[in-house]
């Protein structure tokens, strides 16, 4: 089954898209940038991201854990907004991940995302 994405949707993806465009001269994230800088930048893309995905964007933020060799993007949530985060079968957390990996990636940084205390929110774990 295809879900039709929305043309607003659209449009604005494609701006996000051409702004990343090795063409463009106001990419988000350059080459030349600290690590630090990128990091920031990322975690400003999740934050975003997450804004508009859940009801209540005031009881969710992501926040940067800053390992030995890993950057760890830990997503806090409230349970009814750990459903929309989560998405269909995974779908929505790993299109998620995949962005971030990919961006922090290109930086020669390694990153991952996490949703923090991910197993309460299972019925089984309760």
């Amino acid at each position: 089954m295809t879900m039709k994405v929305p043309e607003v949707i659209r449009r604005q993806a494609k701006k996000e898209i051409d702004c990343l465009s090795p063409k463009s001269n106001a990419a988000i994230l350059h080459l030349d940038q600290s690590q630090d800088t990128v990091r920031k930048k990322i975690l400003d893309i999740v934050n975003a991201a997450l804004k508009t995905l859940v009801v209540s964007p005031d009881d969710t933020r992501a926040e940067v854990q800053i390992g030995e060799r890993t950057t760890i993007y830990l997503i806090k949530t409230i349970q009814p907004d750990f459903g929309r985060i989560l998405g269909s079968g995974g779908k929505t957390i790993n299109s998620l991940r995949t962005l971030v990996t990919a961006m922090a990636a290109n930086q020669g940084i390694r990153a991952i995302v996490q949703i923090d205390n991910e197993e309460q929110y299972f019925l089984g774990n309760r």
